[in-house]
């Protein structure tokens, strides 16, 4: 997305990614202020999961009697995923000058949680040939990693009360996310510090810094003050 600060007709599209519990909630306001505070327009696309889990939604059963249901179901949430993604981008698109949006996880996300074989037709039927076409869907991918990695004793259900995983299964989710996002060509892994006190300031300054190393090596800036 070189030269991308110059075409105002562009959406620089930004993926907040990562473990349970590794502060994408709260770094998805703070990355949406840093962009606003540079001249962007910036929208933040909600995770899907969390939308439909939290208005009644439930998974059904891996069950194989029941596996037709799972991959309708799997196949229906990617369907709204994309309609959601779509809808943002239109929305941002109107605004003048330079514009943003940020995902509250996105596509590769998904697939940490569903069987490879309902992963692949999932793609199918939503029109893609491969996960390439998935990652050129975003410029630049923020893998947060979860506390339960690094600072364990910060574990817990945070701002998402329907999480369900305990620091081991965060951990392992985590790195199954970060390895589905890893053939993307720009991605960053943000580490946990080991500080108590300032840990998540840490973070969240790495997060900043890595943020502004992308925009500067790609050449994409913001509104120019008058």
């Amino acid at each position: 997305m070189g030269g991308g600060g110059a075409d105002n007709n562009r959406i620089l599209r930004i993926v907040l990614t990562g473990g349970p519990c590794a502060g994408k909630t709260t770094c998805l306001g703070l990355v949406k202020q840093h962009l606003a505070d540079k001249g962007f327009a910036v929208c933040t696309v909600p995770e899907t999961s969390t939308f439909l889990l939290s208005n009644g939604a439930s998974y059904p059963s891996l069950d194989e009697d029941k596996r037709h249901i799972y991959q309708q179901f799997e196949d229906y949430f990617l369907s709204l995923h994309l309609k959601i993604e779509e809808t943002f981008a239109n929305i941002v698109s109107l605004e003048n000058g330079p514009k943003a949006l940020i995902y509250d996880r996105a596509i590769m996300d998904i697939k940490a949680y569903v069987p490879e074989d309902v992963w692949k037709k999932m793609l199918l039927t939503a029109g893609f040939a491969s996960e390439e076409e998935v990652f050129a869907k975003y410029d630049y991918v923020i893998h947060l990693v979860t506390v339960a990695n690094g600072a364990t004793t910060h574990y817990g259900i945070g701002t998402n009360d329907i999480r369900m995983e305990n620091p081991e299964q965060a951990r392992e989710l985590d790195n199954l996310t970060f390895k589905n996002w890893s053939a993307h060509h720009n991605v960053v892994r943000i580490a946990n510090s080991e500080s108590v006190q300032d840990g998540f300031e840490i973070k969240k300054k790495d997060t900043f810094a890595a943020l502004d190393n992308f925009l500067s090596t790609q050449g994409i800036v913001g509104k120019q003050s008058s």
